[in-house]
């Protein structure tokens, strides 16, 4: 029964391939997404990273007192705090470690990496899977190099915001009604596709029986022309009768 649903329908196998295109498509516009996001350097993750480090960097340099250094980096906790009260992040996805240059730890985030450690030689970023926790880092020092900043960010974290944006029942909801969009477009598509097909049909069926005139080709469309030819050239050239037999 799904064999000859499948083998006895031109249009279903058309409609079909267009699902499963607009599937593949909607694939590949994920997988190609999550790759600009998580790209070393280019991806925007990787830009929120850098984004805060020079920030951080910035105040460094200006040389606070070493009594208002808590000050300072209180008031970044304070603002991915309220990244995370207003869930524009998930836990994880940002968080700092400030060194001083003897690796002594100067100050972090609330949400940092407990288990994350000093290491001189870093600068820029690096995947970090040394804990049970695998990060993605970046690390910059200050001018003068008297403090190090390590922004953190741990990979479960990346995929679980880039899903929270691609996997909402709300984008999802938008991805279903854009599927409908599309099949009633390939529907129409598909009608109008084999409406030459159809009129041939009909030309055919109007034909007396003892019609063995070649059937015109001038103005049929460029893939029914082959098949149009082959079947005249199956018409005897004179007299006789031309029976067609279709198996159902």
């Amino acid at each position: 029964m799904t064999g000859n649903w499948w083998r006895q329908s031109i249009a279903r196998r058309m409609l079909l391939a267009l699902l499963l295109a607009c599937t593949a498509l909607w694939t590949l516009i994920y997988f190609l997404g999550l790759y600009s996001t998580q790209a070393i350097e280019s991806g925007s993750f990787d830009r929120d990273l850098k984004g805060l480090a020079t920030a951080m960097v910035a105040t460094l340099d200006d040389h606070p007192p070493p009594q208002a250094m808590a000050h300072v980096l209180s008031g970044f906790d304070h603002l991915l705090e309220s990244y995370h009260k207003q869930k524009f992040v998930v836990d994880g996805y940002m968080a700092f470690h400030v060194w001083q240059a003897d690796g002594t730890l100067a100050g972090h985030s609330r949400h940092a990496n407990a288990g994350y450690r000093f290491h001189l030689d870093r600068n820029g970023f690096v995947d970090d899977t040394e804990g049970s926790t695998p990060l993605r880092v970046y690390a910059v020092w200050s001018a003068d190099r008297h403090y190090r900043v390590d922004i953190t960010q741990t990979l479960a974290s990346r995929q679980i915001q880039y899903d929270s944006v691609m996997l909402t029942p709300t984008s999802l909801g938008l991805l279903a009604a854009s599927l409908v969009v599309l099949w009633l477009l390939a529907l129409l598509t598909v009608h109008l596709g084999l409406r030459p097909l159809h009129r041939l049909s009909l030309e055919m069926s109007q034909r007396r029986h003892d019609d063995l005139q070649p059937v015109a080709t001038d103005k049929l469309d460029n893939e029914l022309i082959p098949v149009v030819q082959n079947l005249n050239q199956t018409l005897p050239d004179s007299g006789g009768c031309w029976n067609m037999s279709v198996t159902h």
